[in-house]
């Protein structure tokens, strides 16, 4: 598990880029949760973990890949745990890259999205 503190904003859209890459096999699942804090030994009995926006699957390849994910920001339940994304490689084996992630606060999208958010992958093609 990767994992990156993301605060957002209840009712607010978001845009979630990164670039990634690898030579594993499995997916790796993206999440934006509310999750405790390394500090935290354990979870207080009165807070739970849940989906704060997004929740999807992607496939890896060898060559570089931009993924461009969407969601509608979820409130967070709970005081004591800290708002995340989190890449989930339990199921994927072998190396993976990732980098230039960026999380910014949007306007407007064309359509509604699902609950669990939406996440576009594109090939990046290299010129030489």
């Amino acid at each position: 598990m990767l994992c990156t503190q993301a605060p957002t904003k209840k009712d607010k859209l978001y845009e979630f880029i990164f670039k990634f890459k690898g030579t594993g096999q499995g997916p790796v699942t993206l999440t934006h949760q509310n999750f405790p804090s390394v500090f935290e030994t354990k979870i207080p009995s009165t807070d739970s973990i849940v989906n704060l926006g997004i929740l999807q699957k992607f496939e890896v390849k060898k060559q570089w890949q931009k993924a461009i994910c969407t969601f509608k920001a979820k409130e967070n339940p709970s005081k004591t745990l800290t708002e995340v994304l989190i890449f989930m490689v339990g199921s994927y084996q072998g190396e993976l890259k990732i980098k230039n992630l960026s999380l910014k606060e949007i306007n407007g999208v064309k359509s509604p999205l699902p609950p669990i958010g939406t996440i576009e992958i594109k090939n990046i093609i290299i010129n030489i």
